[in-house]
Parts: structure tokens; C-alpha cells; sequence
């Protein structure tokens, strides 16, 4: 935030136009981002993980891998679990503060995905439905696979499934 904050005092950057967009990991950033900061006109948040309750309990899809090691020891570096530490799963899942959102978000996930339970992308949405956010959600139930076959990114080109929600307050 500090060098957006310098872009904008020196001038190269409108404030009123910053956007954010983040996959996987900078998906969990941006969203995390959404509930901390009203900087941003609009985020794009691609497969995050939102609650690190739920998403430690579930498996990678494509090995059967337990995920809690990624919540324990690796990318999230909790070093704990949820029974020992149950608030630092609280205050790193942006689900738990959603009511802070006010920025138009875009989310972007589908049920191949074998790296980030689609779930997440779920409890995204109906948190930010349920709060009556702006929220436009593109999700796809068919198999998406990038040049690799992966299908944890999206690939180019892709036909968007839209569905905005108007801002009900």
C-alpha cells in the first residue's frame, strides 16, 4: 500500500481508478485487501480462499492431499492449527469481515479447480450476497484448463458466465 499511496502523491495514478486483481494466492490478497481498504474502484479476485476454517479441512482434489500443511506450515504460515489457535484462522479469513466490504468485486473460480476448493469462491459470494455487495461472480461447472491442463487458471480465451447483483442498500 505504501507505494500506491507514493504513485498517487507523486501524480501517476489517478486514485479514483486503481484496480486490483490477484489468482490463487493474490486472489486470498485481494480479497483479504477488499475487507481492510476502500482504495480500490474494483477488485478481480481469482480462486482465493476466504475461510481458512473451511479450507483446512478439505483436500486437493487432483491428489487427495490434505491442505491443512498449507495453512500450517507453508503459503499461509499460520503455524498452528484451528484448535490452538483459532484466531489467527478468525483474522486471516476474509469472510469474517465482509460487512467492510465496499468495493465491487469479481469473483472468478470453478469446480476443477484442484489447488483451491471452488467452495471458497461459494462462501464468497453468498457472503457478499447476503451482505447485498455489489458482486459479479464468473463461474464455471465445465472443465477449465490452461495450455497445460491445469485447471486451476483460466484460460485465453474464456466465455464468461456473469451474474451481477445491483447494490440493494
Amino acid at each position: 500500500m505504501p507505494g500506491i499511496t507514493m504513485m498517487i502523491a507523486k501524480g501517476y495514478i489517478d486514485e479514483k481508478g486503481i484496480g486490483a486483481q490477484g489468482h490463487s494466492w493474490g486472489g486470498y490478497q485481494v480479497a483479504y485487501l477488499a475487507t481492510r481498504t476502500n482504495l480500490f474502484s474494483a477488485i478481480e479476485s481469482g480462486a482465493p480462499v476466504v475461510n481458512m476454517f473451511s479450507a483446512y479441512g478439505g483436500i486437493r482434489w487432483g491428489s487427495g492431499m490434505a491442505r491443512s500443511f498449507q495453512y500450517e506450515h507453508t503459503q499461509s504460515r499460520l503455524g498452528a492449527t484451528p484448535w490452538s489457535s483459532p484466531l489467527r484462522y478468525l483474522e486471516n479469513s476474509p469472510l469474517f469481515t465482509m460487512d467492510k466490504v465496499q468495493t465491487p468485486i469479481l469473483i472468478m473460480h470453478n469446480d476443477a479447480d484442484g489447488h483451491v476448493p471452488w467452495y471458497q469462491g461459494i462462501e464468497y459470494f453468498v457472503a457478499m450476497k447476503r451482505l447485498t455487495l455489489l458482486v459479479t461472480e464468473l463461474y464455471r461447472r465445465t472443465a477449465l484448463a490452461d495450455a497445460y491442463g491445469k485447471p486451476h487458471r483460466f484460460p485465453t480465451p474464456h466465455v464468461p458466465i456473469l451474474q451481477p447483483l445491483p447494490k440493494e442498500r
